[in-house]
């Protein structure tokens, strides 16, 4: 509404010059993200066009390897560190959703089982609804372990849990 706009709106942001300046990173090392990180760990930044808030690896990940072929496509990491905002390039990739959370298994970085925050069971918990399947009524282990009757339905099912042995 006022001003060039050649100009207006295109104030000099550091976190998207750190990314222009870093998106050529020639080290093997993890590249902390200097700016804001979320809770998650998660370096963040404001996407340039559109100003939505977005994962540093990710803005990083289009500009040293170009948009993704699916814009359902994931900036996922080799080297584990998402969740410590590593932002190097050379670790950054695209990946479908369930190539990236098997990524997080093998670095250990999900929150699934006891490590999700909201979970009521532990592993143990868990492996004894399994043992004690046809001979104790579910819905007796269920009250013993205060759950529902249909969460240990779903994990003799394997429906939850199913990961675990």
């Amino acid at each position: 509404m006022h001003g060039d706009p050649e100009k207006v709106g295109k104030r000099s942001s550091p976190a998207l010059d750190w990314i222009t300046e870093n998106a050529r990173f020639e080290g093997d090392d993890c590249l902390p993200w200097p700016f804001h990180v979320g809770k998650d760990g998660y370096g963040r930044v404001h996407e340039p066009r559109t100003g939505k808030l977005m994962t540093a690896s990710r803005l990083m990940c289009v500009t040293a390897h170009g948009e993704p072929e699916n814009p359902k496509l994931q900036a996922a990491h080799s080297c584990g560190n998402g969740n410590k905002a590593c932002a190097n390039p050379k670790h950054l990739y695209w990946t479908d959703h369930a190539d990236n959370q098997a990524d997080r298994v093998e670095h250990g970085t999900t929150n699934r089982g006891e490590r999700y925050g909201l979970s009521k069971l532990t592993e143990a918990d868990v492996r004894y609804i399994r043992s004690v399947n046809g001979i104790i009524p579910q819905k007796e282990t269920a009250e013993k372990l205060g759950v529902d009757q249909s969460t240990v339905s779903d994990i003799v099912r394997r429906k939850r849990w199913g990961w675990l042995d």
